[in-house]
């Protein structure tokens, strides 16, 4: 059986090497409405970009805090990037 849905808004906490957990609001059914039409990339590619300007654009901090390599970083970065100049058209 599921359990009932909250209607406060939660908090998904991702992986981090930093001394504090990094942390990214998650719409729950209250406020799903609003970010409905929100892919789970979007989502990833807000949260990451996030996390990269919050560390100065320091690639490797940003990937130490996100617990992905630097590899992993540059290539959705360059993808985020990619994405935005097409859709810019």
């Amino acid at each position: 059986r599921l359990a009932a849905i909250s209607h406060s808004p939660a908090t998904v906490a991702f992986p981090s090497h930093a001394s504090a957990p990094a942390t990214v609001p998650f719409p729950t059914h209250a406020h799903a409405a609003a970010g409905a039409s929100k892919t789970l990339a979007d989502i990833e590619m807000e949260y990451i970009l996030q996390v990269y300007a919050k560390n100065g654009h320091n690639k490797q901090a940003t990937s130490l805090e996100l617990g992905i390599s630097l590899k992993t970083l540059y290539n959705k970065l360059h993808k985020y990037d990619e994405d935005m100049r097409h859709r810019a058209g």
